[in-house]
């Protein structure tokens, strides 16, 4: 049995207008994650890259564009909507993503 991560990282910076929405959103309340098991949402902690603290995760991850999100080693890809702006982290396998689209 493959025990799940309990929180899904978030690497963001200082500056970064599309970090700030995102940020934004979680602050609310106002996204999903997709492909997480459990029936609870996993918590998101926010990382702030522009700190010379977390620095050397950009290269540990090999981080090349933020917002960037992982839950455990899996990487996620970022959606916000337009409209609404509710992000969505949709954290589920390459396959599972292109079978749903």
């Amino acid at each position: 049995m493959t025990t799940q991560p309990e929180t899904l990282k978030l690497y963001t910076a200082t500056g970064c207008e599309p970090c700030v929405e995102v940020k934004e959103a979680l602050e609310q309340g106002n996204y999903d994650i997709l492909g997480v098991e459990g029936e609870s949402q996993p918590e998101v902690e926010a990382i702030d890259l522009a700190t010379e603290e977390n620095y050397g995760i950009i290269e540990d991850h090999g981080i090349e564009a933020i917002p960037a999100a992982y839950y455990g080693a899996r990487q996620c890809k970022i959606f916000v909507d337009d409209e609404t702006h509710r992000v969505t982290f949709d954290c589920r396998a390459d396959d599972e993503q292109k079978a749903a689209s």
